[in-house]
């Protein structure tokens, strides 16, 4: 510690009057103060210092010491390390440290320190002295599928590595190494455990935070299931080794060891390095418990930097249902490679959460209960300070962002790490955001950690409300004369979502076993819109089709989201009702989708969550079917005796009417005119019917934020054998102050046909066309480290002025010249508006440019991106004379 107070007085002396530009500020952190100097950190990493070095001797004393909550936040979970200045913050309470400056900081840091011991003494001289160490980066980095995290591209590198998969590092020592004489052992711990839990004389450690190495001489022929070490090379003075971590390593920061002996020395001699070691799971090992086998789909589902997501609807008619899918695609940038996010992941199921008991270190190796908790600690509520995304559906969004305003994950999960770590009791949940937001944040943080994830969409997606237990029904209501209940009263009633988003993480099942190896949904976001909010996943998608919701993990929550059935029931009270009829056993999970691995469209995922409804007994026993397929309903059924509801419904199918409704809803872009038919056929050939049907237009598709444009009632009359249709329409001045920016219309009608039983109901989905938004490249060609110049491009649909509005640019690999990008003055009705800006790539290869555009006034918004190749080097051009 002396030593380390007088470095730091000296680099405080160096520096005192250096101070950091105001301008230099790091992507995503828009708003904050003029930083410090750095004189002033340097001051406050010294005072940091003095708090820890007491905190240490108490340790080491074995007397009480302070609460961790009084140390540095940047210290409190590092004890283990000696040198506590690689751990100087890049960002301070004020601001951004410029890099260069972090640099000059860092460049006082030496790679490893040697431990003082009694061989200092030793007049013999007969032990290797470390002189230098290459932890080989760039060929770690490749061989681990590591090299694009910001650890391992800065000028002071982090070493990231995958579980069980060898890797390298060279030593060069004061003499050449004698087998027979020589021999090294290397120590790992995991950070955050106490010094005085391992001995230097200990072989081997059964504590799973410490991993004991002896070096081989030669590489085993089989690998054993703890940490391996063997020599790779000798070359007079310098060796390389290279090392294995067992499968189930802990993830997080390692700090890492050496010791060297000699048979000519009773000592020993200790080197601890500067910098830890960060293990994090590894999908291209069998071993793992995120293994997946097709390696090739790995370049999109843990190393994407950006994806697709998507919103809309699922169809055009909840009534028709072999309509073509209509989705709203959102461009999303994951970044999960960029500064921070992997500290901020670890950070996430290694603190204490006041929900949950802390992950012990065996379960931090296990991607089981690590996704588990993640679930938890993703979303915020009143009772958890912790949780990193702030959910809310009521359009109020004045102190903080709109959901639709975000389009990466990077900037909430950077602001929420920053915020903690400056301050930890604060509550630093980032507001605001829904389903596909929380989804596309979990997708981050599994991909930043080494665990395969995508976001699935599920449209028409059940919400049973928990008070009354999982039934696996919608359960709608009526009153005495047909017209709709459950918008009558508050929302205890279960809902159907327009759409739903979870991620999906890919995991080995050890524990329920390997039938249900694979994807599994892990919801982050609040399951209830209240204080109960509980964790989803990681849930089988195996187990939901074949609805064995006993298996725990919440797979009862995932299968009533996909495969319920909706009910009507007729109010008489409050627990008076009376059965009416199944409605529908095909609305809910109509269409479940996630981006296609080659492109950016949707792949229809439907058939990995439910059976096709009416396809097994056609297809595979050949015969007359009928509308309910036995493989569907037995899994209805599985559910429904496992949840002790032996009741078969498929004895409740309505009967064959003669009288048929359906909706249709056209194309409209935002502005226009919304237009609707409510569509009638009579297939009886000689009878005419006549009858009515009560119309409601709302503004959203959920029920309790939605908004009533229009409520009326038409009359008809259909002819023998033929169809009439009714139209009807919302004028933009009725829907612009109550439509939200997602766009979605929701059209619930009720039907009764006179002088018959034959009632219908049913509920249309409609989401607008996003607003028409392009990017261009304004360069003919992009070189690597050359910035170049783009171009994005809104169209104004409305029939007023876009008064304001904002781009916002997403580009991972790219260093972004300016973020956030106003327009230049009004838009006006039916013209198009244009904003230039610089990006400078980083990486050689395709890179991805994402754009969000949002107004205010207006409500709207709309995302788009593109691709573009960058190449490394510009080549050469020969000029004849």
């Amino acid at each position: 510690m002396n030593e380390i107070k007088a470095e730091n007085a000296a680099l405080r002396k160096e520096i005192s009057a250096k101070e950091v530009p105001g301008g230099s500020q790091e992507p995503g952190t828009s708003g904050l103060k003029d930083v410090k100097t750095l004189r002033d950190v340097v001051d406050e990493i010294a005072s940091d210092v003095k708090c820890i070095e007491a905190h240490v001797t108490a340790e080491k004393a074995d007397q009480p010491s302070k609460d961790s909550a009084d140390l540095p936040p940047w210290a409190s979970h590092h004890l283990i390390s000696k040198d506590f200045r690689h751990y100087i913050p890049r960002f301070t309470e004020e601001g951004i440290l410029n890099v260069g400056d972090i640099d000059l900081l860092e460049d006082e840091i030496p790679m490893f320190t040697s431990i003082p011991s009694e061989a200092d003494n030793d007049s013999e001289d007969s032990l290797l002295v470390l002189k230098d160490a290459d932890l080989l980066y760039q060929e770690n980095g490749r061989i681990h599928h590591t090299k694009d995290y910001d650890h391992m591209r800065r000028k002071h590198k982090l070493l990231i590595l995958r579980r069980g998969v060898e890797f390298g590092v060279d030593f060069t020592f004061n003499r050449p190494y004698v087998k027979g004489t020589d021999s090294i052992k290397f120590v790992f711990t995991l950070e955050g455990r106490r010094t005085a839990e391992y001995s230097h004389d200990m072989s081997f450690s059964l504590d799973p935070a410490i991993g004991v190495v002896e070096m081989k001489d030669e590489k085993p022929t089989k690998w054993l299931s703890d940490w391996n070490s063997y020599f790779n090379n000798i070359n007079e003075s310098t060796i390389s080794v290279q090392l294995k971590t067992p499968p189930k390593c802990s993830i997080g920061r390692w700090i890492m060891k050496l010791e060297v002996r000699s048979q000519k020395s009773k000592y020993s001699r200790w080197y601890q390095f500067s910098r830890p070691v960060y293990f994090i799971f590894n999908p291209w090992w069998s071993e793992d418990g995120a293994f997946y086998s097709r390696e090739e789909h790995l370049d999109e589902y843990v190393l994407a930097q950006t994806g697709t997501i998507y919103v809309g609807r699922g169809d055009n008619n909840y009534g028709g249902y072999n309509i073509v899918p209509k989705t709203a695609p959102i461009k999303w940038a994951y970044e999960q490679f960029a500064p921070d996010i992997l500290e901020c992941a670890l950070y996430l199921f290694t603190h204490n959460c006041p929900r949950d008991k802390p992950l012990t270190v065996i379960e931090r190796g296990d991607v089981i209960k690590v996704a588990r908790r993640l679930s938890s600690v993703i979303n915020f509520d009143s009772k958890d300070s912790d949780g990193v995304l702030w959910a809310r559906w009521n359009g109020n969004h004045d102190d903080g962002e709109p959901p639709n305003y975000w389009n990466g994950s990077k900037e909430i999960l950077q602001q929420y790490y920053r915020t903690k770590m400056n301050h930890p009791s604060r509550v630093a949940a980032v507001k605001y955001g829904q389903c596909w937001v929380f989804a596309a944040v979990m997708t981050t943080i599994c991909r930043a950690l080494g665990i395969p994830a995508r976001p699935v969409t599920n449209f028409a997606s059940a919400h049973e409300k928990l008070e009354n237990g999982y039934t696996f029904s919608v359960d709608e209501f009526v009153d005495k004369q047909g017209h709709d209940f459950n918008t009558n009263v508050n929302h205890k009633f279960d809902e159907i979502w327009n759409y739903h988003v979870w991620c999906e993480a890919w995991m080995q099942r050890e524990d329920i076993g390997d039938l249900f190896n694979g994807w599994q949904v892990v919801d982050s976001m609040p399951q209830e819109f209240c204080e109960s909010i509980y964790p989803m996943g990681p849930a089988p998608v195996k187990a939901c089709r074949r609805g064995h919701i006993d298996l725990g993990y919440d797979v009862n929550c995932l299968f009533s989201q996909v495969n319920s059935d909706v009910i009507q029931f007729q109010w008489l009270g409050p627990k008076k009702h009376k059965f009416l009829k199944v409605v529908s056993k095909k609305r809910i999970g109509k269409y479940l989708c996630t981006k296609d691995l080659n492109s950016h469209k949707p792949e229809d995922i439907t058939d990995t969550y439910k059976t096709k409804e009416g396809n097994y007994l056609k297809d595979f026993l050949m015969m007359d079917h009928d509308e309910w397929s036995f493989d569907e309903r037995q899994s209805m059924q599985n559910a429904l005796v496992l949840a002790g509801l032996p009741f078969n419904r498929s004895n409740l199918r309505e009967k064959d009417q003669e009288v048929i409704f359906k909706m249709a809803m056209p194309e409209a872009v935002i502005g226009s005119v919304f237009k609707y038919e409510i569509v009638i056929k009579n297939k009886n050939p000689t009878v005419q019917h006549s009858g009515s049907v009560w119309i409601k237009v709302y503004s959203a598709p959920i029920y309790y934020r939605r908004k009533c444009l229009t409520n009326f009632k038409l009359d008809f009359i259909v002819e023998p054998g033929s169809e009439t249709r009714l139209p009807g329409s919302v004028e933009y001045d009725q829907y612009k102050k109550f439509v939200m920016q997602d766009g979605n219309m929701q059209v619930r009608y009720f039907a009764v046909v006179n002088n018959t039983e034959i009632t219908h109901s049913n509920i249309g989905h409609f989401s607008f066309s996003k607003l028409r938004m392009t990017i261009n490249i304004l360069d003919t060609r992009l070189y690597l480290t050359r910035n170049f110049t783009a171009m994005v491009t809104i169209e104004n649909p409305l029939p007023v002025p876009l008064v304001d509005g904002m781009f916002s640019i997403h580009a991972p690999g790219c260093s972004r010249i300016q973020k956030k990008l106003p327009l230049q003055g009004p838009v006006p009705a039916g013209t198009t508006a244009s904003v230039n800006f610089e990006l400078k790539p980083l990486m050689p290869g395709k890179i991805d440019i994402i754009a969000n555009f949002h107004s205010n006034s207006e409500n709207i918004m709309t995302n788009d991106g593109i691709d573009v190749e960058i190449m490394e080097v510009e080549p050469e051009i020969d000029i004849q004379p």
